[in-house]
């Protein structure tokens, strides 16, 4: 399956924020992604499965990168309670493990995301992304790559 993992600015305290990227960085350097035990997707995500990282932020929206999930979903461990950055990853109880890779030129996800499958409305295409994870087809992921590859080419 395919997926798109959903990460947004983090609340570390009353007047404090972690930037979206500064999350996504964490996770992949240490190889998790949290969801929670609601989550209706949560026993589709399996090993060999891949992601899409979309990032929502204060300063932009982009699409960041890939990885590889490489395991199923299980209740977050002690080590991963102990590196997690705030609201609302804090509540968040369940996790699976990647292998990320973080794209050096992000793609602006306003040049792609309106043109995926799911959405229907493309003036409102970031109203198609709540939540931290999204099932995706083949093709939207495959375009996205093939925009991302175009993109490094161009520069």
């Amino acid at each position: 399956m395919f997926w798109l993992m959903v990460v947004k600015d983090h609340k570390a305290g009353r007047r404090e924020f972690v930037p979206a990227m500064q999350v996504l960085l964490n996770r992949v350097k240490h190889g998790f992604w949290l969801i929670s035990a609601r989550n209706p997707y949560r026993k589709r995500i399996a090993a060999g499965d891949n992601g899409l990282f979309y990032v929502a932020s204060k300063m932009g929206r982009v699409i960041a990168g890939t990885c590889q999930i490489t395991s199923g979903v299980q209740p977050a461990t002690a080590g991963i309670k102990s590196v997690i950055e705030g609201y609302p990853s804090n509540l968040l109880t369940h996790y699976f493990e990647i292998k990320g890779v973080i794209w050096a030129n992000p793609i602006e996800a306003g040049k792609v995301v309106p043109n995926m499958s799911f959405v229907k409305n493309r003036e409102r295409w970031a109203a198609y992304l709540q939540g931290t994870l999204h099932p995706i087809l083949r093709e939207d992921y495959e375009l996205v790559l093939r925009y991302q590859s175009q993109q490094s080419a161009a520069t």
